[in-house]
């Protein structure tokens, strides 16, 4: 079960009433375990899935928005390598699921992501097109 905790000073202290309950019924100087691990941002999952929408639209190499969201996590270096028994690879893009990657690793997803599509889909892209991708 997750617990989240806000930090204040030197302490953390419960950020829902879950976590109240929780730490409510642990004894006053009882030592316990955390596995500290910071939340992702929401706002900026929302922005980096604008961005693939607005890029995707800038493109016409993609007919589905998902599979181009996959590739540009691949070409930005985010993939894991499956080799099947026949021999065939595949490149399958890591998942950027809140538990499976951290807020710093995800703006450097992000950042990879903006300039693979400059890389790849920027000769043709105006000064104000190039202006609404790199806001992000």
């Amino acid at each position: 079960m997750k617990y989240y905790f806000r930090k204040s000073k030197l302490s953390l202290v419960p950020a829902d009433d879950k976590a109240i309950k929780k730490i409510s019924k642990i004894a006053i100087n009882d030592i316990v375990s955390v596995d500290i691990k910071q939340v992702r941002s929401y706002p900026q999952l929302k922005r980096f899935f604008k961005f693939v929408q607005i890029t995707f639209e800038m493109q016409d190499h993609f007919t589905e928005k998902e599979a181009y969201r996959r590739w540009l996590a691949i070409k930005a270096g985010y993939y894991t390598t499956i080799v099947y028994p026949d021999g065939t690879v595949v490149l399958d893009s890591d998942s950027i699921a809140f538990d499976n990657m951290e807020e710093a690793e995800f703006i450097k997803l992000f950042n990879s992501c903006i300039n693979v599509f400059l890389t790849e889909f920027g000769t043709g892209v105006t000064e104000d097109e190039l202006n609404t991708v790199v806001r992000f």
